[in-house]
């Protein structure tokens, strides 16, 4: 159960571009913050930092220094908006959560309707 947990983390890494390598990789603030809080569940879940540094194609110091990164801004309001998707997919604290398709899709649809009305809102 828990290897299919990493799958599922491995997918979301590998679709979302946030992996170093990859041509949608970036340092923009919001890919960082889901980098961080990637790192800080995977080491939740007993990963070493070796493992999690190679998964996302990195140094296994910038994990580290990710996980101290996460832990001092997971309080603020702006990151815990940032990271609301990456956070309902991948839920600390939570033992044996594996995430299904259908409830990706729901909460991305979700997520770009209220996108959109905020959007709307601010132009009327």
């Amino acid at each position: 159960m828990v290897n299919e947990s990493f799958e599922y983390v491995q997918r979301y890494i590998d679709e979302t571009g946030i992996k170093k390598g990859t041509e949608t990789y970036s340092r923009r603030y919001e890919q960082k913050l889901i980098r961080f809080y990637l790192f800080a569940y995977l080491r939740d879940r007993g990963c070493s930092f070796w493992f999690i540094a190679n998964m996302f194609n990195l140094n296994h110091a910038t994990v580290i220094s990710g996980i101290k990164s996460w832990n001092n801004l997971k309080r603020y309001p702006d990151v815990i908006e940032l990271t609301d998707e990456v956070r309902f997919l991948f839920p600390m604290n939570v033992e044996s959560v594996i995430p299904s398709m259908e409830i990706r899709m729901v909460h991305s649809l979700t997520s770009l309707e209220d996108s959109i009305n905020k959007k709307m809102k601010a132009i009327q």
